[in-house]
């Protein structure tokens, strides 16, 4: 069975944010899939796996990553 979690991949850029990226494990193989939003980590919620109000949009990237 595979497990999914959306995270922020340490691989930090001049601005200060971090790509958020899905990071899928099977058969303890892990694969990670770039969305191509950045984020800083001070707005990222890593127990809930989402923006956090302080991020501009919050909203719009929340609901990105629910469908």
């Amino acid at each position: 069975m595979a497990t999914l979690k959306i995270v922020l991949k340490k691989d930090r850029k001049d601005d200060g944010t971090y790509p958020l990226v899905i990071r899928i494990t099977h058969n303890r193989k892990t694969t990670f899939i770039y969305l191509n939003q950045y984020i800083k980590e001070a707005d990222w919620d890593a127990e809930t796996q989402r923006a956090k109000r302080s991020f501009s949009n919050h909203k719009w990237l929340n609901s990105l990553l629910i469908a």
